[in-house]
């Protein structure tokens, strides 16, 4: 009976209906949609609310209003949610599997990660939130595999034409992703945790030759013995798209900063 009544739950939950256009609900969604770091409007929000828009009930495409905050990066009504609303941090995280030890659900923090907001990552950690978290793809694998990769292509690219704006802006952003990276292990997540094919967060990195960020997992626990479904350990990768010394590499770049404010905040935590 017990389970019957868990998967009328999960079943309610995922084929909930999506609002009805206009409704308070609906309107919330739209509203968050439009809103950046830079453009927000609580007051709006926090109206919307009032006429009783949820910030955890559902939004066209299957999202909630709470993560799509968190996507776009408005920390102000993320921490209105949390902290006036008492919306729990993780309150869309559903499942948990016993074979993985892993949880899955659109939570906040996996959208904060997926969009290396290390601000918002380390105010969602501090309040609690699940640092395991995974979905069909894993979070920390989609930054080292895809987002991270994009934007040191676009370095290269801006550093090889002189735009030195656009070169400082691109090296703060890989400098997000990798604290943000860093944050989440500092906070339980497993470096060494298994994906897709049996490669780890190493792998990835050895495969896409990103030189700082094997050596940036390395630093932070990642084993490179680890044998995947191929036979291939994150040391063989490296030997062949890196080189035996990272910092050999050609596109090496300095990541010292990073390294010195993550050793910053988590003297920081321990001195709490």
């Amino acid at each position: 009976m017990k389970r019957i009544l868990l998967t009328l739950i999960f079943t309610a939950v995922a084929f909930a209906a999506p609002p009805d256009i206009g409704s308070p609900q609906y309107e919330l969604c739209k509203a968050l949609e439009k809103m950046s770091f830079r453009y927000r409007d609580l007051g709006l929000v926090k109206k919307l609310v009032k006429k009783g828009a949820d910030p955890i009930g559902e939004c066209p495409g299957g999202f909630y209003p709470m993560y799509i905050a968190a996507e776009r990066g408005v920390a102000p009504v993320v921490k209105y949610f949390i902290e006036e609303l008492k919306i729990p941090v993780d309150a869309k995280q559903l499942r948990y599997s016993k074979s993985t030890g892993q949880y899955s659900g659109y939570t906040p923090l996996e959208a904060a990660i997926r969009t290396c907001n290390t601000g918002l990552a380390m105010y969602l950690l501090k309040k609690g939130a699940n640092p395991h978290i995974v979905n069909l793809r894993d979070p920390l694998e989609e930054v080292i595999g895809e987002i991270y990769p994009e934007y040191k292509k676009a370095l290269i690219e801006a550093a090889a034409y002189e735009m030195k704006d656009r070169v400082r802006f691109l090296v703060l952003k890989l400098y997000d992703c990798l604290m943000t990276v860093g944050l989440v292990i500092d906070y339980g997540a497993d470096p060494n945790r298994r994906l897709s094919g049996n490669k780890t967060l190493l792998h990835v990195a050895a495969a896409r030759g990103l030189p700082e960020v094997y050596e940036f997992l390395v630093k932070y626990g990642a084993r490179e013995d680890v044998v995947d479904d191929f036979f291939y350990t994150p040391r063989d990768l490296k030997k062949k798209n890196i080189g035996d010394d990272p910092r050999s590499h050609p596109y090496y770049l300095d990541i010292s900063l990073v390294y010195e404010l993550l050793d910053e905040w988590r003297s920081e935590r321990k001195r709490k």
